[in-house]
Formats: C-alpha cells, structure tokens, sequence
C-alpha cells in the first residue's frame, strides 16, 4: 500500500484518479480512508492509503506527473463577495489543473479509462453506438450460437470441399439438385446416399490443419455444405 497526500482543491474523484487512474475503484478507496461522502471536502494534505497493485492505466498516472498535471476539479476562488467555483471548461474534454490553470488532459490519456455507464451487460432491443458489451457478454453470446457453415459446393463428378485448419465437423447437408445420385464421403464412410440428408456419424471428424474433404458423386448434380463446430 502506498500513501497519497491530497493537494489543494481535490475532491474524491480527482484522488482516485491520480492513483489508480480510474473511477472504477472510488469505493475502496473512500471504504479505505473513512469518506463517508463524494462529497466530503478533502483537506490540503490529507493521506490516503491506496493499492498500486491496482492501478488501472499507469501510463496516463506517469503522464500526468511528467506534465505536472494535478487533477483538482474542486477549485474555488475568493472574490470580494465571498467563494465562488472557478469551474472546468464545459466543452466535454477532461481537464486538470497545471501551474495554477486549466489543462486539457490528452484524448490519448483518456482511451485507457473504461466508461462504466455506458458498458451494457445485456443486449439492448434498440442498439446504440453509444454503449459497448462486456467481455462476458461477448463470449456468452458467442457460445450461444455453436455451429457455423462453411460455403455451400456444387459437385456433379468427384471433387473436394476445402475446410479450414482445426475444424471439428458436425454434419454435412446435402441437397439433391437433379438426377439420382450416387454419393460417397470416405472420410466418414457414409456409404451410399440419395436424397436430402444428414450424415450425422460425421461429427468428431477433426481437420487439426488445412484440407480438403473428398466428395464422390455420380449420376447427378448435387450442392453440398459442412456445418462446423464453433469452437
């Protein structure tokens, strides 16, 4: 664990990002320090103890440093009439605090930060270019859909189908275009086949590299397709 001391006009978001480069871990880091609220004022020099095992984007952290860039949103200033906030400028870039003004921080510093509210965990029923899936959502739905076809070919003699390194074959459909073929797949001695079909025992046949899965027909044209495994 390592200690922060705050500077001056820092809130508890400016904090967390200048040691763990991202808001994701603003709740350990006031459970860890006794804040109660975000919007308790953060005293100069205040310590904060914070975990840098779990910094989330050093790069932009040593960025700031070497620009001596403060994140201090919370600057006030006197006036005459009293305390008024000396705001960021509002055009929608982060801005920090360097030698007494306003700095815009890099875009290039911000694409490591992960957006929390517009991360969905779910699909929407109206899709937004605005929000983006989770890794698990990705996967899930990937997993969801397992068999992928390969390109439907036409064959009236012999011939081959090329199938892609490490595919596991789980059935092949073929469709009778004329005639009365006779059809033969050795790789999976089928035997002969007429008709629209499955060949179901076609399943565990594994391409470990690149291939070609040799296809005899006579009597007849057919259109023939591989559906995969998608794994």
């Amino acid at each position: 664990m390592l200690v922060y001391k705050s500077v001056s006009n820092q809130n508890i978001y400016d904090v967390c990002l200048s040691t763990y480069g991202s808001i994701n871990y603003i709740n350990k880091l006031m459970s860890e320090n006794g804040i109660l609220s975000i919007n308790d004022v953060i005293p100069v020099g205040r310590e904060f103890l914070w975990d840098e095992a779990l910094v989330s984007n050093p790069s932009a952290n040593q960025k700031f440093l070497n620009n001596n860039i403060i994140l201090a949103t919370g600057i006030t200033k006197k006036t005459e009439t009293g305390v008024i906030t000396d705001d960021a400028p509002s055009d929608g870039d982060l801005y920090g605090r360097k030698n007494d003004a306003w700095a815009k921080v890099p875009v290039a510093d911000l694409d490591p930060f992960e957006l929390l509210a517009n991360k969905i965990t779910a699909w929407s029923a109206i899709p937004s270019d605005e929000k983006y899936p989770s890794e698990k959502l990705v996967k899930d739905t990937i997993d969801a859909t397992p068999f992928l076809t390969l390109s439907i070919t036409q064959l009236s003699t012999a011939g081959t189908i090329a199938i892609p390194a490490n595919t596991w074959v789980k059935d092949i459909l073929v469709f009778v275009i004329s005639g009365n073929p006779i059809i033969n797949i050795p790789a999976i001695s089928s035997g002969d086949m007429n008709g629209q079909e499955f060949y179901p025992n076609s399943a565990g046949l594994h391409f470990t590299s690149a291939g070609n899965l040799d296809v005899n027909i006579s009597g007849g044209t057919i259109k023939i397709q591989v559906i995969k495994y998608n794994i």
